[in-house]
């Protein structure tokens, strides 16, 4: 699991639990990707998507306002695909794509100036390959939420 370095909390990017620290306020996101898109010897494609998650204790205090956005935007991709030639540029072209990403609202409550809370959570995340779901997946990660 990876973050953007500058809210990371410990060391736990590339670990199954990440752990970050936000200010109070942050709209966090997040979105799950497979860095394999095919098994080898396997001609499907894989896709990943959070499809709901759970607050753990008292979670729901300090992360609210749980939504869902397709993320769509311009991509780039190959034109073309197959051989690349040394030094010569590959054909590109870019079209609009769907980022599903699933997001929420960090905040504090006014009794909570001097706590930083650690929260966890859990994302239930789906496989699909060629459009068909064949697992689902968990992931457990931690917001530590402060005030600035």
């Amino acid at each position: 699991m990876y973050c953007d370095p500058s809210i990371l909390d410990d060391s736990s990017e590339g670990s199954n639990e990440l752990a970050v620290k936000v200010p109070v306020g942050t709209e966090l996101r997040w979105r799950a990707v497979p860095l394999q898109t095919t098994a080898p010897g396997d001609a499907g494609v894989y896709h990943t998507i959070i499809e709901a998650y759970y607050l753990w204790d008292q979670a729901g205090t300090y992360l609210t306002e749980w939504g869902t956005s397709n993320g769509g935007g311009d991509a780039p991709f190959y034109k073309s695909t197959g051989n690349l030639a040394n030094n010569t540029p590959a054909t590109i072209a870019v079209e609009g794509i769907d980022r599903p990403f699933i997001q929420c609202l960090t905040q504090l409550a006014n009794r909570d100036q001097n706590v930083s809370p650690k929260v966890a959570y859990t994302f239930y995340i789906g496989i699909y390959k060629n459009g068909d779901k064949v697992e689902q997946i968990s992931w457990d990660p931690f917001v530590t939420v402060y005030r600035q």
